[in-house]
């Protein structure tokens, strides 16, 4: 579709405004194209030209009455350039002072906002500046006065979006989710998950929950710390909102600016052991609405537990709600064991192996896959590949928590399927 095309040239933008409600923005590929419409909107008197932005974002305003530095400044010596290589392009009226001409344009097009209005001051903060210093306000005040009367516009933004929404009906949207993936670790003697499995994990649990993947976002580096806040403020449909974007480009603080900013609804991130789950856990309402929305995704979405990692995970879970030392004991010990049965059985099959005899070669009938039992599975798994390790995991996703829609034939998630609503 053209809309995801990347643009790869420049473009300058001509600003027009019409009938005093809506202001438009045409793109051009060329400076002389800009210049072109910029003029034929001047004599048409369908709309006033207010400038054109170049590439750099440099606005070319219409100047004629006060002397511009430079002539290439002006909005009116470019048409003159421009007529002077397109002289069939000229209006017959077109011969003297264009002031008049664009002053009635002004008058006709231009928003006209009362005096001492949100809008006016917002629109012009300077002059109002000085006429409040002379009324004995400081710059601080006015500073705090004039992000009220922008919170009041993007209220009243906020309002015409809802009922522009309203007009259109209720629609239901996909939560949309970023994904967030870490490929660094504190503690070095642990391994790190390779990107692309945390990856696979992070989509799979979206397709389970029904999240639209806003994009995936990977971290090789730590983030830095005290990075400097400026404050925004965000419209939504029948809000506005302050809130504070962090000033770096790391992807942990891009995508909190995100969230922050309502462009996405959640953050999905990886852990290795244990079910998918909330980031904070089982919280009180009122609690989950002043945190950050997170998830994690666990590996258990692409590669179904073990018997031991299951028992390892219902362990350390009934240790963290349980406050009786006796209980607390009886649960460690139970940890101990489990975790010293686990590194000996995996040095037993490595000695097994090691200590077999190399001059008698024995035909043993290869281990099939768990999921297909059609092919071999692979040395340390019991699948044969990554999709049939999906499959397995999906199919115990989705006999412990009964996220499958026979009707519809998809994952679904906690909010049920859209078919039901």
């Amino acid at each position: 579709m053209a809309g995801n095309r990347k643009r790869t040239q420049e473009y300058w933008r001509v600003d027009q405004w019409h009938n005093r409600a809506r202001q438009s923005a045409s793109m051009c590929s060329t400076l002389e194209g800009a210049v072109a419409v910029s003029y034929r909107a001047f004599v048409s008197g369908n709309g006033y030209p207010e400038s054109i932005v170049t590439p750099d974002n440099v606005t070319i305003g219409f100047d004629e009455e006060n002397e511009a530095v430079d002539a290439s400044d002006s909005l009116s010596s470019l048409w003159d350039e421009w007529l002077k290589r397109n002289p069939e392009e000229r209006a017959a009226w077109d011969t003297g002072p264009r002031q008049p001409r664009l002053q009635m344009l002004a008058e006709q097009h231009i928003p006209n906002p009362r005096p001492f209005t949100s809008e006016s001051i917002v629109a012009n903060p300077a002059w109002y500046r000085r006429l409040y210093d002379i009324f004995g306000m400081t710059d601080e005040m006015f500073d705090t006065s004039l992000h009220v009367h922008r919170f009041a516009i993007a209220e009243k933004e906020a309002q015409r979006l809802a009922k522009e929404q309203a007009d259109i009906g209720p629609l239901r949207l996909r939560r949309t989710a970023a994904i967030y993936l870490e490929g660094y670790r504190d503690d070095p003697e642990r391994p790190i998950v390779p990107l692309s499995t945390q990856e696979r994990a992070c989509r799979a649990y979206c397709k389970r929950m029904g999240y639209k993947v806003h994009r995936v976002y990977r971290a090789t580096t730590p983030p830095p710390r005290d990075i400097p806040l400026r404050q925004e403020i965000g419209i939504v449909p029948g809000e506005a909102f302050v809130w504070y974007r962090y000033d770096s480009n790391h992807p942990y603080h891009t995508v909190h600016n995100l969230l922050k900013e309502r462009t996405i609804d959640i953050i999905i991130a990886f852990v290795e052991s244990g079910p998918s789950r909330s980031f904070y856990g089982d919280v009180s309402l009122e609690m989950s609405s002043s945190l950050p929305r997170e998830e994690l995704a666990s590996l258990w979405e692409i590669e179904p537990p073990t018997e031991d990692e299951r028992q390892w995970h219902d362990l350390i879970t009934r240790l963290g709600d349980t406050d009786a030392e006796e209980e607390n004991a009886a649960l460690m010990e139970q940890l101990r064991t489990l975790s010293k049965r686990m590194p000996v059985e995996r040095r037993v099959t490595k000695r097994t192996v090691a200590s077999a005899p190399t001059a008698v070669v024995i035909a043993e009938k290869p281990k099939l896959c768990f999921a297909c039992q059609s092919q071999p599975a692979r040395d340390g798994s019991a699948f044969c590949s990554d999709t049939c390790a999906q499959t397995a995991a999906e199919r115990h996703v989705q006999a412990t928590t009964r996220g499958w829609c026979g009707t519809c034939g998809r994952w679904i998630g906690s909010e049920g399927c859209p078919h039901s609503l």
